[in-house]
């Protein structure tokens, strides 16, 4: 959802540097910036503390069930608030286990003692193929939804998740100890505004 906002801001002040993009589960993000294997990351920060990385921009993610048209729990929503249990008795479509939102789910169901109810229909490595699996009618799905997924929903149902789950965030991410030129640091405070919506760039 910021690619596209970071990269025409960078370009309209440094229209000659070259810049290469790479797609990961989060989890692997942390692990291209902590190793030094690229200069900056874009992911939800890991649950656990990491010493060479730090997080900025910070911003928060927003989260919904995905629901095929006419499903039982879409149904079930409309006459109460559903709760975990409910969740849980339908097979799902997760990210897979690479993915911070996993993680803080499958802990939720340890803590409510729901995890061995849980039943997977499909494990998928994007949102999108997390919407695409939904939209087959393979089951709910619980996933980030920003600008670029909201386009795509056709027919499918959106609900709000039950209560629980911890506040996940996205951020930039880069190594403490890396020395950044002016190009980077411009990079750096550029990114950091879109992700908080401080800087707004046209999507056309």
């Amino acid at each position: 959802n910021f690619g596209l906002k970071i990269l025409q801001s960078i370009a309209a002040v440094f229209p000659k540097v070259s810049i290469t993009i790479l797609e990961s589960q989060s989890l692997e993000v942390v692990s291209l910036v902590e190793t030094g294997r690229v200069d900056f990351g874009i992911a939800s920060p890991p649950l656990q503390k990491l010493k060479r990385v730090e997080f900025v921009g910070r911003t928060p993610i927003h989260f919904e069930l995905l629901i095929p048209k006419g499903h039982a729990l879409g149904r079930r929503s409309i006459t109460r608030s559903i709760t975990w249990k409910d969740v849980v008795q339908q097979p799902l479509v997760l990210l897979d286990r690479g993915a911070v939102i996993r993680q803080a789910f499958e802990n939720l169901l340890h803590k409510k003692h729901l995890f061995g109810q849980l039943r997977i229909a499909g494990e998928v490595s994007t949102e999108e193929l997390a919407l695409a699996a939904v939209k087959v009618g393979l089951g709910p799905a619980l996933v980030p939804v920003g600008p670029r997924l909201l386009s795509k929903l056709g027919e499918v149902v959106r609900i709000a998740p039950p209560a629980g789950l911890p506040r996940i965030d996205i951020a930039l991410m880069r190594r403490k100890d890396r020395y950044l030129p002016r190009y980077m640091r411009t990079f750096l405070e550029l990114s950091t505004g879109v992700i908080t919506g401080q800087v707004e760039y046209r999507s056309d």
